[in-house]
């Protein structure tokens, strides 16, 4: 991933007058001597039932767990429905960087590169194609998916437990206007299909509030652990004995948010 080491860059955003604004790290008195703000706008879209305050506090909360040992400073905005981070202090690159490098930026269609792997969400799951978006939005067909196994596309996003908004890697190809999965990302998938327990991934709800809802519901017990996949998107690993699609019933009540199952090969 391209990292920024200037006060501005490609695919990034300014603030306007409309955003909502949370401090996170030292306070404005903090950030008199500090040297360039880095402006940068998260991939990660802003959406689901939450409004933009628990939206921004939720991401502020992130930052201070990540970043709490640098030296930096970040104004959390929401512009354009997306997350604006502006970035200060001594650790700013670092900071900034470390952002980008797991969840990724907004591109335009000028900086990509056809076989470049980016980082991006699921922005659509139909029929007969599954759209992934990195900024510019790009389609992968039933044909593209074929290392995924046989079907239409939404055949395949069903037994893989596609969400919208879930976090994936992928590269573009040569038309600019398709894509591909990224060997890695395949790999992650068929791990996770392959193993001797199901999988639950869950969309528009933090990882703590997930594990709120399995607790509330009784099943500390029934599950292995709560994995972030992004910010509002998480992977509930279930135990042996447990079945997936039992613990989606249980909890969807409490959650409004999207639920992908997939199923243990080896169960």
């Amino acid at each position: 991933m391209t990292g920024i080491s200037s006060k501005k860059a490609a695919g990034t955003e300014n603030k306007d007058e409309n955003t909502k604004n949370i401090k996170s790290g030292k306070n404005e008195k903090d950030t008199k001597d500090t040297k360039d703000t880095i402006t940068i706008t998260i991939i990660q879209p802003v959406y689901g039932s939450g409004n933009s305050a628990s939206s921004i506090q939720s991401l502020k909360s992130l930052i201070e767990h990540e970043t709490g040992s640098l030296d930096a400073v970040f104004d959390v905005s929401i512009s354009n429905n997306r997350f604006v981070l502006n970035v200060s202090g001594e650790d700013a690159v670092i900071a900034s960087n470390l952002f980008l490098e797991e969840f990724g930026r907004v591109y335009s269609i000028d900086e990509i590169v056809p076989g470049e792997i980016y980082k991006g969400y699921i922005s659509k799951i139909e029929k007969e194609e599954v759209c992934v978006c990195c900024g510019p939005e790009f389609s992968i067909s039933a044909g593209s998916l074929k290392s995924l196994g046989s079907g239409i596309a939404s055949q395949i996003a069903t037994r893989f437990g596609f969400v919208l908004y879930q976090p994936v890697s992928f590269y573009v190809l040569p038309d600019m206007k398709t894509a591909e999965f990224s060997k890695e990302q395949i790999d992650t998938w068929w791990s996770w299909k392959k193993s001797s327990t199901d999988k639950i991934i869950v969309n528009s709800a933090t990882r703590s509030r997930v594990k709120s809802a399995l607790k509330k519901k009784g099943h500390g017990r029934d599950v292995y652990g709560v994995e972030k996949l992004g910010l509002f998107e998480s992977l509930i690993i279930c135990r042996e004995n447990t079945d997936a699609p039992g613990i989606v019933a249980s909890i969807g009540p409490l959650l409004k948010s999207d639920f992908g199952v997939i199923i243990g090969d080896k169960k």
